[in-house]
């Protein structure tokens, strides 16, 4: 089982989608910035997954149609449980970071990079002093030499506290963050660069007047600053944010989720222009439901997606400059319960949305396109069996899109890269 992926901070830790059939299996879908979206399978064979997997080939430059086919995610040598939450791709280039464990329950962050022909492991930062495990959860790059990742580190008393690393082309750096006045945790979530001295990252940091504060940190080319404080939406007793897309550095839109009064979640939508934050939405706040918006992606100032789940079902809206705009998908057959964990447009009418759908017989990848009319499911591979799960995906074209993820063998998780084009 690989279920150690998720640290709650106060009241917010994450929200279960019932898996119906399949024994104990389980997706837990996390909903706050304190941890990415977490796999957890049991018995899953992995029968004829080694034939599944093939080096990425370039389908539509060859005429041949593109599809998503899986890669040849390793993981590293003695880990009992590994997995990739967020990828980020330049031409030619991929990096993605997650995390491992190995005897004991240790966690150490897992970054993989893709050079156009296989997937190979980065050696990690160390482990900060003072701590007895790190996860990266986002990852950005401007370039195959600029990479910027963020996540948490397990604090060997207690709690957790944000961590933020540079990659040169060459290895991982630790770079150092601010610890916000009153918070006694914190961890990043997301990550969104514009350039190598221009980054924003989100998350969450624990408070003892509320149930969880919103987190935003501001990148120079120097040194991370902490911005402004981000109000939670109204009639919301804490918030958490999850992921976060920039075109400037005075245009940021960030997504997350929000605890209501007396009980539920709502997602959350906000956005930066410089200067100060506006006014947070969470729509659909009825007691009854339960939602997240965790992933989100901008092409302008004018045309923004952001995905998560409402209840049991995916929510996609669109923001056209003026208004957030809930846009409707129909769902594969067959599904109990769905949720969209990233999304990834190359233009301002072309958009991919990776996640997870909940079937009779365990969890399967789920992958769907924004034409600029309409969302179109597309077929995804599942080389675990019943268990696989996307988390995380970047395009840098219509038809050039890599997702990570998760998939399961039994008792355990390994790497889970596809690739469509």
């Amino acid at each position: 089982m690989f279920s150690n992926y998720a640290w709650p901070v106060g009241a917010l830790s994450h929200r279960r989608v019932m898996v119906s059939g399949g024994g104990a299996r389980l997706v837990r879908l996390c909903v706050v910035c304190v941890a990415a979206i977490a796999v957890s399978f049991s018995a899953v064979p992995l029968a004829g997954a080694a034939s599944a997997s093939r080096p990425q080939s370039d389908s539509a430059a060859s005429g041949a149609p593109a599809r998503w086919v899986t890669q040849t995610a390793p993981a590293p040598p003695a880990a009992l449980n590994s997995v990739l939450a967020s990828v980020s791709c330049t031409k030619g280039f991929c990096m993605a970071v997650g995390a491992t464990s190995i005897a004991g329950g240790k966690m150490t962050a897992l970054s993989e990079r893709w050079n156009g022909v296989v997937w190979s492991i980065v050696t990690a930062a160390p482990n900060p002093t003072g701590t007895t495990g790190t996860e990266l959860r986002s990852v950005s790059c401007t370039s195959a030499t600029a990479c910027i990742a963020v996540g948490d580190a397990v604090l060997a008393k207690s709690g957790t506290a944000a961590i933020a690393e540079s990659y040169n082309g060459t290895r991982w750096t630790p770079m150092t963050n601010p610890l916000p006045k009153g918070s006694s945790g914190t961890v990043l979530r997301g990550v969104s660069c514009v350039s190598a001295a221009a980054c924003m990252a989100v998350g969450t940091a624990a408070s003892s007047v509320s149930a969880g504060q919103s987190l935003a940190e501001w990148w120079n080319g120097a040194k991370w600053t902490s911005l402004a404080l981000l109000e939670h939406p109204a009639g919301m007793i804490g918030s958490g944010l999850l992921a976060v897309s920039c075109v400037s550095k005075s245009f940021c839109v960030v997504a997350g989720i929000s605890l209501k009064i007396p009980t539920g979640t709502a997602p959350m939508l906000a956005s930066w222009n410089g200067k100060a934050w506006s006014v947070p939405l969470a729509p659909d706040t009825s007691s009854k439901s339960s939602g997240s918006m965790n992933g989100v992606s901008c092409r302008s100032i004018r045309a923004c997606t952001a995905v998560g789940s409402l209840r049991t079902s995916w929510l996609i809206e669109r923001w056209n400059g003026r208004t957030w705009v809930v846009q409707t998908a129909t769902a594969p057959p067959g599904s109990h319960g769905m949720s969209l964990n990233g999304v990834s447009c190359t233009t301002t009418t072309q958009c991919t949305a990776v996640g997870t759908n909940v079937k009779a017989a365990g969890s399967a990848t789920l992958a769907a396109v924004w034409n600029g009319a309409k969302w179109v499911v597309q077929v995804t591979t599942n080389p675990g069996g019943s268990g696989n799960a996307l988390l995380g995906l970047s395009c840098s074209a219509p038809a050039a899109c890599t997702a990570v993820g998760g998939k399961t063998s039994g008792a355990t998780t390994a790497p889970l890269a596809e690739r469509y084009g």
